[in-house]
């Protein structure tokens, strides 16, 4: 079995492609696929569902909401979908809801977690699970879970810490996950920010579908403050798994995002509020 069809449509992202969208720093990914409807993150406000409104997308009918990982950016239009939706099952990892911080340069700390409870989330028109592990949606649509340790890189130097037990300590992200599309060219992936590495994500999702064809990765892959060195290491990774649509979105960063265009020209693409992209 693979997805016969399938449409993904920016609906968050830090830029717009026509000037009545609203542009905020997060992402959200609309996705229609053969029988189905989800969402992939939700921003960090409500924007997204006007934003659907005016590309002519409802969301009332939504089967399922994925969340990424528990930084608000990519979690706090959540409240508001919720608020229009018929009937919808919200996938998150556990650690989702995890006290998130940022540790600024003047050492002072900044919030950035999750802005809706576990209790607010469980409302009469949504079922919320929550799994560490991959998990089925569909036949054809897979959820990776946390990133096992083995396929992570090591993390650099970091400023996200997560509260456990009362003390800040370095993020680990065991809440990250991403989402896969089997279709029939190969498997497509959804990522948030990346945080473990998108060529760590890669590789899993590989590894869990048996899948060596990589037709398409969408998202943010957390380079805008990487090496040279690091961002020529993971251009090397996309071309190892002959990537055929690169969707560069929110934290992939401007000096990432030049040298993934010069390095694999039209291979990639920017995402922008109103991008659609067909499989």
């Amino acid at each position: 079995m693979a997805l016969s069809h399938l449409k993904i449509t920016v609906l968050a992202e830090n830029t717009v492609a026509r000037k009545e969208l609203i542009a905020e720093h997060g992402l959200a990914l609309y996705i229609d696929a053969d029988y189905t409807r989800g969402l992939f993150d939700t921003g960090q406000s409500g924007a997204l569902v006007q934003n659907a409104h005016d590309l002519g997308l409802e969301l009332q009918s939504l089967s399922w909401v994925v969340l990424s990982h528990g930084h608000y950016d990519h979690t706090g239009g959540l409240e508001s979908v919720i608020g229009v939706i018929n009937r919808s099952t919200v996938y998150v990892n556990p650690n989702v809801f995890n006290e998130k911080y940022v540790k600024k340069s003047n050492q002072e700390w900044r919030v950035v977690g999750m802005p809706i409870t576990r209790q607010s989330i469980k409302q009469d028109n949504v079922q919320l699970k929550c799994e560490t592990t991959p998990t089925w949606i569909t036949n054809d649509i897979l959820i990776t879970g946390t990133i096992p340790s083995k396929h992570k890189g090591k993390l650099s130097k970091t400023k996200f810490f997560v509260n456990e037990n009362g003390i800040k300590v370095p993020d680990q992200f065991q809440d990250e996950q991403a989402l896969i599309l089997q279709c029939r060219q190969g498997i497509v992936l959804c990522v948030g920010c990346s945080h473990v590495g998108i060529s760590s994500i890669m590789r899993y999702a590989t590894e869990l579908t048996g899948k060596t064809e990589i037709c398409g990765v969408i998202g943010g892959l957390h380079l805008r403050s990487a090496s040279k060195k690091s961002i020529r290491n993971t251009i090397a990774t996309f071309r190892e798994f002959n990537v055929a649509r690169i969707g560069l979105a929110h934290c992939t960063g401007t000096q990432a995002s030049d040298a993934f265009l010069d390095a694999l020209g039209g291979r990639c693409f920017l995402c922008p509020v109103g991008t659609t992209v067909e499989f």
